[in-house]
């Protein structure tokens, strides 16, 4: 008796099958990873109120913690528009150690507050079929209140 389906066609269908829950885990993984470091990035600047010397440090050392990916953030746009206005591009002394962009949103709402914008990327590598994907995702701090003597 003959089988209505060979064993090389199921072979096949489980290859598959394993190649695309593979791909499914793998991009699973590198979006939460991305997104913790969002996370971790607006907390640190909500703590120390902008994005200087203390905020970067703490931004270095939670994103080796994680092993979030090393890269070229001077690839970054300089401007980003979000529903509050145009954010700028700031850096604290342009040498960024890991992939991530910063924007500052100078009128949130008011001119009393301002905020800021991060955007942190999922980065799906697959050397075996030279594919490499980077898809951004975007965090927003809460309004921050800027003291002033006027």
């Amino acid at each position: 008796m003959k089988e209505s389906i060979g064993l090389t066609f199921t072979i096949n269908i489980m290859i598959v099958f394993i190649l695309v829950a593979m791909v499914f885990v793998t991009g699973i993984l590198s979006y939460t990873k991305a997104f913790k470091a969002a996370s971790l990035i607006v907390k640190s600047l909500e703590r120390f109120e902008g994005y200087n010397e203390l905020a970067y440090d703490q931004i270095n050392i939670n994103l080796s913690a994680l092993s979030y990916m090393r890269g070229d953030s001077s690839k970054c746009p300089l401007t980003r528009s979000a529903t509050i206005g145009e954010g700028k591009l700031v850096t604290v002394n342009n040498e960024e150690k890991f992939n991530y962009c910063v924007y500052f949103f100078d009128n949130d709402g008011d001119e009393k507050h301002y905020s800021y914008g991060v955007v942190t990327y999922i980065t799906i590598d697959f050397n075996m079929f030279n594919i490499k994907l980077k898809l951004p995702i975007y965090g927003r701090t809460t309004r921050i209140y800027r003291f002033t003597n006027t």
